[in-house]
């Protein structure tokens, strides 16, 4: 009886884990960036774990983690898992996992340039709580609902912020909106996206009143097909100064790319060049 009884675990056991999945993926980059005068040599590689499965009821469930190694300089290190489980209409995600405003208002559409996205100068959200690389990350829990072509996602950060984003087509174009209730101008206040899909070009404006009675943002960006590449470039009012950047960007096969990029961020200008690359 005994035996059986191991059997019948073991095979329990195997029977579980061919229903689940592990993976292992990779990303990394390398280039140049100088930097208000100061040049200097960037590099990057980072390795996900992730594992993913299916309960008999039909819920889906997985998990994901890394490690990131850089240059010298930066921060080197095992960064915050994250998990979630789905029904397919709804699904809880915790850890270090983006909130409401990142994970749905639309923030990120406007265009980044360059081969790092540098500073991200159209992205009017400094403060968003949003899932890193670099750590820990910010211990959220999210809720993700999909009601037809709409995406809505609550959220809570275990510092006490709340946020509710959702998005929505709208013909060709995708419009967004996102809310934090944080006190200070950084964390808190709400943003109006709009992202317009013209064929060969894409084309997104963004809003945002910071709380605490902060100066009003805004960004617009465009990319389109030019050669074998793309062209992207953005301009943008955040915290009082003015941004603009512009680069180019082509695929070179086999998960590389490559791309250069020119910025100016409160007045101090960035150029770069470099390589991207997925495993």
């Amino acid at each position: 009886m005994k035996k059986v009884l191991l059997t019948t675990t073991a095979l329990t056991l195997l029977a579980g884990a061919a229903a689940a999945e592990m993976g292992v993926s990779g990303d990394g980059r390398v280039g140049v960036n100088s930097t208000g005068g100061t040049t200097t040599v960037d590099y990057r590689y980072r390795v996900y774990f992730k594992g993913s499965g299916e309960t008999d009821g039909g819920l889906t469930f997985g998990a994901k983690t890394g490690i990131r190694l850089d240059d010298p300089a930066a921060v080197t290190g095992i960064f915050g898992a994250s998990l979630w489980v789905s029904n397919g209409t709804m699904t809880l995600r915790v850890g270090n996992t983006g909130g409401a405003v990142a994970s749905t208002s639309g923030i990120w559409s406007v265009p980044t340039v360059g081969y790092t996205g540098m500073s991200f100068g159209g992205q009017l959200w400094t403060g968003i709580s949003s899932s890193t690389t670099t750590g820990a990350g910010p211990n959220n829990v999210a809720l993700d609902f999909t009601l037809g072509s709409a995406n809505v996602t609550l959220s809570q950060t275990i510092a006490g912020n709340t946020e509710f984003a959702a998005n929505f087509k709208l013909g060709s174009a995708t419009i967004g909106i996102g809310y934090d209730n944080g006190t200070t101008a950084a964390t808190g206040g709400t943003v109006v996206t709009a992202a317009f899909d013209a064929g060969s070009a894409n084309i997104a404006v963004a809003y945002r009143m910071p709380a605490a009675g902060g100066t009003a943002e805004w960004a617009l960006g465009a990319s389109t097909a030019m050669g074998a590449g793309s062209l992207k470039g953005y301009a943008s009012n955040r915290g009082a100064t003015n941004n603009y950047g512009i680069g180019y960007g082509a695929s070179l096969g086999g998960g590389a790319s490559w791309a250069v990029g020119f910025q100016s961020i409160a007045g101090v200008t960035r150029v770069e060049a470099g390589l991207n690359f997925g495993f």
